[in-house]
C-alpha cells in the first residue's frame, strides 16, 4: 500500500496540472508533494493560520512556481469570486458531510473541463457503519451523492489504486448539460 506522498504523487504525475487549488493546507505535506511535480501555480486554503505549514511547502518551491496562501474558511460562499479556474483540486479541508459536499461543489465550480478533483478520506474508517454512513464524517457519503448527482457531467472517477483512502473524479473536457 502506497503512503499518503506516494498516492498525491502517483495522481499528480498521472495529469500532469499546472495549477492547483488546495482546499485544506493541513501539515504542508501535499503542497509539498505538488511544488515537488513541478506544478506552475498552488494556490492553498486553510481557515487557521499557516505559518509552520508555509515553511515546510515553500523548502520544495523552484523559480518560475508561484504559491498563494490564503486563511479563509472553505465554507465562506464569497470565496469562489477570488480564484480563477484550475487543471486540479485537491480536497482535504472539512470532515463532516456538510462540509465535505461543500468543498467538493466548490472544487468542481473552480475546475477546468478535463481537470481533476482529488478528494481524501474517502477511504477513512470513521465514513461508514455497517447500516449505512456515519452521521459526524461525512467524505463518503458527500463524495457518493455527487458522483451520483454529476454522473453526466464527469468522466471517469474512482478510488485510487493502491491507496483505497482517495477518490478522484476527472471532469469531462466539454461538459454536457444534466
Amino acid at each position: 500500500m502506497q503512503t499518503y506522498e506516494e498516492a498525491i504523487k502517483y495522481v499528480v504525475e498521472a495529469v500532469r496540472p499546472k495549477t492547483i487549488l488546495e482546499l485544506g493546507t493541513g501539515y504542508g505535506i501535499s503542497g509539498g508533494v505538488f511544488l515537488d511535480c513541478g506544478v506552475t501555480k498552488l494556490v492553498s486554503v486553510d481557515n487557521k493560520p499557516v505559518k509552520e505549514e508555509k515553511g515546510k511547502i515553500m523548502a520544495h518551491f523552484k523559480a518560475g512556481q508561484e504559491v498563494i496562501f490564503m486563511q479563509e474558511d472553505t465554507m465562506n460562499p464569497l470565496l469562489k469570486d477570488k480564484f480563477d479556474v484550475f487543471d486540479f483540486v485537491y480536497v482535504d479541508a472539512g470532515h463532516t458531510y456538510t462540509e465535505c459536499k461543500n468543498d467538493i461543489e466548490l472544487a468542481y465550480s473552480k475546475l477546468e473541463n478535463g481537470g481533476t478533483i482529488l478528494i481524501h478520506d474517502y477511504g477513512h474508517a470513521n465514513n461508514k457503519i455497517p447500516d449505512g454512513y456515519h452521521d459526524s464524517y461525512g467524505v463518503c457519503r458527500a463524495v457518493d451523492e455527487f458522483v451520483q448527482k454529476f454522473r453526466n457531467q464527469i468522466g471517469k472517477h474512482g478510488v485510487v489504486p493502491e491507496e483505497h483512502n482517495s477518490f478522484y473524479i476527472i471532469k469531462f473536457k466539454e461538459c454536457k448539460k444534466k
